[in-house]
């Protein structure tokens, strides 16, 4: 990812930083999906492969490949670590 960071602190930070959450019946990490930081995106050579070797993988397919609204551009989500979405968008990436 370049020169670009992303920590993902373990689950039992959460426990500590937002005990109560915990307190109060939370059992399992929420997915990002409607937060502030909503998800992460990647862009991708090709979806489809990508996708499939991911799946082979084991990593879980939140929304299956479609087009953008109002556009040619293919995109999908995943679940990441601790329920992060992550899109994958085909072809955005610069070459260089």
């Amino acid at each position: 990812m370049d020169n670009v960071n992303i920590i993902i602190y373990p689950i039992q930070y959460s426990r500590k930083a937002y005990a109560e959450h915990w307190k109060k019946g939370q059992t399992a990490m929420a997915s990002t999906k409607g937060r502030v930081v909503d998800h992460i995106a990647f862009s991708v050579d090709n979806l489809a492969e990508t996708i499939a070797r991911l799946t082979n993988e084991g990593v879980k397919v939140a929304e299956p490949i479609s087009l953008m609204p109002g556009s040619k551009l293919k995109h999908a989500f995943i679940q990441g670590p601790d329920y992060i979405r992550i899109e994958l968008v085909e072809g955005l990436a610069r070459k260089q």
